[in-house]
């Protein structure tokens, strides 16, 4: 493990001052209706947090849920609830309604910050409401005194999905968060310069990337707007219009774009799924890097940088960064030696607090271990060591899988099949079409012909949408293993 322990890491608020003493007049955020200098934005997220304090009776360490779309306001009111010692719960609002419900209440959040159009699909709740429509016009407040937050204090919480049905509260640490700086000083080279793409939604651990990798170096954040992600010659005019610099982005987005028409970037990650040689190949002439890192790793684990593509067929997930360690071990958590496969387990100070209100599946995930003599998080990723230390991620050891870099549980889509009427029985696996892209493939059995259109409308009022399945098969019977298992790799395609 390199260790290289930043001065202030451990609070993202000093960080960010930090960052607005030199930064003070330069541009920090832009979407497509507003922009901010750090000091402007400094001034807003300092107006924000003492009308939380003031108005809303905010109290440290309380959960502050911000339901809202991507835009300089919500990225101004993450900031300023970590100002005042709280904790974010970011959601985007486009989830099934019946899901960010579980989520505010599950997560036992305070405060809800929203926009007054959004107001109505919450207003049974009794949660403390402020909107954040007119954040910029909020009335000018004295600085706020910089609140003490410990290392162990919580930053905020991201929902993954869940084998259980239920997404799982992941709660991570302001020093988890603070580490990631020298990632974007040291390994990745960002500078005051840059031009960083916000692409991801806000409910997932990218955006958090994204956001602290402008406001951690002095970069400026540009939120793309979401019509323009969903038409890739629109996006790739947005790049060069807006001279981005820096992108992180899933592979199956980046197989849409086309470098040629990209005249500003300077680099692009990738992180979430696999990566073939082809794809790296297409963009030789940016620098290109590929990240690892389970949301209860705090966003990212392990660096790869790509320096030749000489006699590379499997694409690495490269070494870990600063304050991490990485594993690779057997079930009964015995290191193996490079060439073995094993599961990925992780330790550091970047590893979450834990499940909110689930020990049971903390302590299951978060182990000791007593050989080591340290904190583990085993990922349930199987992966194995090369010779020069570089990690190869080989997939995924239980049903939870990948596709399209979000992380889904295979047993929380099962369980809302299983809850459609006349359904008997469920499974769910990826299947790969001829284009070698993934695809979630639902098969179920049923005495009675099912309307897929409905199934899939029924499903979407409870999963996001990269979680309802592509395909739906009605099977008389399921292929059994000799245990009485379902045999998946029997079931058929359906291309």
């Amino acid at each position: 493990m390199k260790e290289v322990h930043t001065p202030n890491a451990s609070n993202v608020n000093l960080l960010f001052q930090k960052t607005l003493l030199k930064n003070s007049s330069k541009l920090a955020i832009q979407d497509e209706n507003n922009f901010l200098s750090y000091n402007d934005l400094d001034r807003s997220v300092n107006n924000l947090a003492n009308w939380l304090k003031l108005k809303h009776n905010f109290k440290k360490n309380e959960v502050v849920a911000i339901i809202n779309e991507r835009s300089v306001e919500t990225i101004t009111a993450m900031l300023a609830v970590l100002r005042i010692g709280g904790i974010f719960l970011p959601i985007d609002p486009s989830l099934p309604l019946a899901r960010i419900e579980y989520m505010l209440t599950d997560s036992e959040a305070v405060h809800i910050l929203t926009s007054q159009k959004l107001e109505l699909n919450y207003q049974n709740r009794k949660n403390s409401f402020v909107f954040i429509d007119d954040i910029l016009k909020l009335p000018q407040y004295n600085e706020l005194s910089l609140v003490d937050i410990k290392t162990s204090d919580p930053a905020y919480i991201i929902y993954t999905s869940g084998s259980t049905g239920k997404p799982k509260g992941v709660v991570t640490k302001h020093e988890g968060l603070s580490n990631l700086i020298s990632v974007f000083t040291n390994d990745l080279d960002i500078r005051q310069h840059d031009k960083v793409l916000q692409f991801a939604s806000i409910s997932f651990d990218a955006s958090i990337w994204e956001t602290f990798m402008a406001f951690f170096t002095g970069a400026s954040l540009h939120i793309v707007p979401q019509n323009t992600i969903m038409n890739p010659r629109h996006f790739e005019t947005y790049l060069n219009i807006n001279k981005i610099s820096i992108v992180t982005l899933g592979p199956t987005y980046l197989a849409y774009l086309n470098p040629s028409n990209i005249e500003h970037l300077n680099m692009v990650i990738t992180a979430g799924s696999q990566i073939s040689s082809d794809l790296v190949r297409k963009w030789s002439k940016f620098k290109y890097v590929n990240a690892y890192g389970p949301t209860e790793t705090t966003i990212c684990a392990t660096l790869w940088k790509r320096s030749t593509m000489e006699e590379i067929e499997s694409i690495p997930i490269g070494k870990a960064i600063q304050n991490c360690e990485i594993y690779v071990m057997d079930s009964n958590l015995n290191e193996l030696p490079a060439g073995q496969a094993g599961e990925l387990c992780i330790a550091g100070i970047n590893l979450a607090i834990g499940y909110l209100n689930n020990e049971e599946m903390t302590n299951k995930k978060f182990v000791f271990s007593e050989a080591l003599g340290k904190r583990l998080y085993r990922t349930g990723d199987q992966a194995k060591l090369t010779k020069n230390n570089d990690l190869i991620f080989l997939g995924r050891i239980d049903d939870q899988i990948k596709i399209r870099g979000y992380r889904i549980e295979i047993g929380e889509i099962e369980y809302y099949i299983k809850t459609y009427p006349e359904i008997l029985d469920a499974c769910v696996k990826v299947v790969k079409d001829s284009q070698n892209q993934d695809h979630i493939c639902a098969y179920y059995l049923s005495d009675e012909t099912i309307n897929n259109i409905q199934l899939k409308e029924y499903l979407s009022s409870y999963l996001p949408s990269y979680m309802v399945p592509n395909h739906l098969i009605r099977l008389e019977n399921f292929p059994l293993t000799i245990s009485g298992k379902v045999e998946k790799s029997h079931l058929r395609s359906p291309f």
